[in-house]
């Protein structure tokens, strides 16, 4: 194609693309998809309000919007940690401490032993004041160092010495004494050795037993029982045997530590045998004012509510995937229905518009329900459920009335499948699916105003059917019936009224041919016809001739009789502009056209037509009755003026 051809080319493509029949309904289609696709995927890709956090600042108030049992986290959580603080910890015999005890008993005498050899000598007191008696530093004569002192001297330095090595102070609970040293290094070797089997056996007879620091004073005086009895089977000294007691003691300490396993496993068990600790919030209290800092008892109380937004994000695409294929699939069928379907109304285009107005209206006002179910003043409660379905149940009486049952159940049926998928909640759909079906088969085509009242007032039995029927599946609670005796009339009182005027409106502003709208106008005080009889009273009683003729014809033939009677009694109605041209108003005999030529006489004739047309049109008759006033005439040659 060369460059030149371009242009011309898609000159003629847009020539044809608008003059095809198809494009304007792809138009409203495509409109009335991507504007639902768009507010949709909006809401599935952001929650319905601001994921509530703990610190946050509530943006609104929060009411319940009804009774409701919630579990107090914070609550339950401080008695599960008082109950695990309330258990005793679980002890048990420490291994580690059990041999320390031992193992301090027997180095002790193991170092004492080599010690006790390197004991000197005490000299006589005249050898000690010899080596210590003399003349001072400062000229003044010293006193001589005392035996005892002497004595005890040398057995602290050998104590001394003796700590050091054992590091005694540190690993003893009470370290030994210097006294009580001194009289076991005195001792002979073989009443020390004595000493040390009997306060062995002694030490480790009670220390098998687990015992703890408040039963020490008890374990010590069994200690020292039991030294006393093992000495007088050994003919020890009482003496000897209570320094050993006494020595013994020293190296007892508790031997008992905690079972951390245990008193975990005590802990659990305690902290799972806390039961829940729950508090009641009635319906319309305030959960949490606007400003209010969001704290656990909040959230807990909102997610009992179901008010807590759920994240979607993880799901967005694949659900605006399978949510734009099923309304593309519902949308395709309706086109295809009114291209291919012989006599389908669709094929009139106000009758497509009206279709796709009335389905997008009725998503709308249901997702709005939606959205308003989900906040915080109404929450997802059984009024959500005949909110969003009300709209639905509406837009199939419209269809039915208007299109036809096939259209219908098509799109009230999409309209319930997608209202649900929106929703993320399947307690919408058959208390809108089953009403739905129910108005497409009561309502049908072009229906009288009481015919359509009858169905609409049968109406909420459908609907308390599919409410009866979604308990079973997604456990709508029953009772709402008996709590909420108003529950039921909420919705469905005003739906009648609602309907009637809903129809009146769109009999109005599509000008559709209904019988309701015929009915207006085939009334003998309507202007037009009031202006015929006066001004034109022949060609009136010609059109009510005309009207009763064609009636009986359609009846006979099954046509629209109601359109075609009303359409004969307009068709004349041009001729009220130049009445005395026309042969069935010339009372006098005389004939006006004898004093025109044929030529004028044939137009004068024809704008009749054309006056008609005018004047219907701006009395606002429908374009199906203003269709007859042309075609009466056809197009063929007006014999009468040609014999003139």
């Amino acid at each position: 194609m060369s460059s030149g051809e371009k242009p011309q080319y898609f000159r003629e493509l847009k020539r044809k693309i608008a003059e095809n029949p198809l494009t304007p309904r792809i138009i409203v289609a495509a409109a009335s998809f991507l504007l639902i696709l768009v507010i949709t995927g909006n809401h599935f890709a952001h929650p319905t309000r601001p994921k509530l956090e703990a610190g946050v600042v509530a943006t609104e108030d929060y009411r319940a919007p009804f009774d409701v049992v919630y579990e107090d986290t914070l609550a339950t959580e401080k008695a599960r940690e008082d109950a695990t603080e309330s258990v005793t910890p679980i002890f048990k015999l420490s291994e580690d401490i059990t041999s320390k005890i031992t193992g301090n008993f027997q180095d002790f005498f193991t170092a004492l032993n080599d010690y006790a050899v390197e004991i000197p000598e005490i000299p006589t007191q005249a050898e000690i004041s010899r080596r210590t008696g003399g003349e001072s530093t400062d000229g003044e004569q010293e006193a001589p160092v005392s035996r005892e002192d002497y004595e005890n001297e040398a057995v602290s330095d050998l104590l001394n010495r003796l700590d050091r090595t054992l590091a005694i102070s540190r690993q003893l609970v009470n370290p030994v004494s210097p006294e009580d040293l001194r009289k076991l290094l005195s001792m002979e070797p073989e009443t020390r050795a004595q000493l040390r089997d009997v306060m062995d056996r002694s030490i480790r007879e009670q220390i098998i037993s687990v015992f703890y620091e408040s039963d020490l004073d008890r374990v010590l005086r069994a200690l020292r029982e039991s030294i006393l009895s093992k000495a007088r089977e050994a003919n020890i000294s009482t003496d000897n045997a209570l320094l050993a007691a006494n020595i013994a003691g020293y190296f007892i300490q508790p031997n008992a530590v905690v079972d951390e396993a245990a008193t975990q496993a005590a802990k659990r068990v305690a902290r799972e045998n806390t039961p829940v600790v729950t508090g009641t919030v009635r319906e319309n209290e305030i959960v949490m004012r606007k400003g209010d800092v969001v704290n656990l008892r909040h959230l807990d109380i909102l997610d009992a509510l179901g008010l807590l937004s759920e994240r979607r994000e993880t799901n967005v695409l694949p659900m605006i995937l399978l949510f734009a294929l099923i309304m593309g699939a519902g949308f395709g069928m309706n086109i295809t229905h009114a291209v291919t379907v012989k006599g389908s109304h669709l094929k009139d285009f106000r009758y497509y518009l009206l279709l796709y107005l009335v389905f997008t209206i009725a998503y709308l006002s249901s997702f709005l329900f939606i959205r308003l179910t989900l906040s915080p003043e109404i929450g997802r409660g059984d009024t959500g459920v005949i909110l969003a379905s009300l709209p639905i149940i509406g837009a199939a009486v419209l269809f039915s009335h208007y299109i036809g049952r096939i259209a219908a159940l098509i799109m009230s049926t999409l309209l319930a499948v997608l209202i649900t998928l929106a929703a993320g909640d399947s307690s919408v759909l058959l208390p809108a699916l089953i009403p739905s079906v129910a108005a497409s088969i009561l309502v049908s085509f072009d229906c009288p105003k009481p015919q359509m009242i009858r169905a609409i007032v049968l109406l909420p039995l459908f609907w308390a059917a599919g409410v009866l029927a979604q308990s079973f599946t997604a456990g709508i609670e029953l009772n709402v019936f008996i709590t909420k005796p108003w529950f039921f009339l909420y919705g469905i009182a005003p739906a009648p009224a609602a309907m009637i005027l809903a129809a009146y409106l769109l009999d109005g502003a599509f000008n559709f041919p209904t019988s309701s709208r015929l009915r207006e106008f085939d009334n003998q005080d309507h202007p037009l016809l009031r202006k015929l009889q006066l001004e034109a009273p022949g060609t009136w009683h010609h059109s009510m001739m005309i009207s009763l003729i064609s009636e009986a014809a359609c009846q006979a033939v099954g046509g629209n009789s109601v359109l075609v009677r009303v359409a004969s009694m307009y068709h004349d109605i041009g001729k009220t502009k130049r009445p005395e041209f026309f042969i069935e108003n010339q009372r006098s005999g005389v004939n006006v056209h004898d004093k025109y030529s044929p030529w004028l006489s044939k137009i004068i004739v024809e704008s009749h037509v054309r006056d008609g047309i005018a004047m219907a049109r701006a009395h606002g008759l429908p374009e199906e009755l203003i269709d007859l006033i042309p075609q009466h005439h056809g197009t063929s040659l007006i014999l009468s003026l040609i014999h003139i």
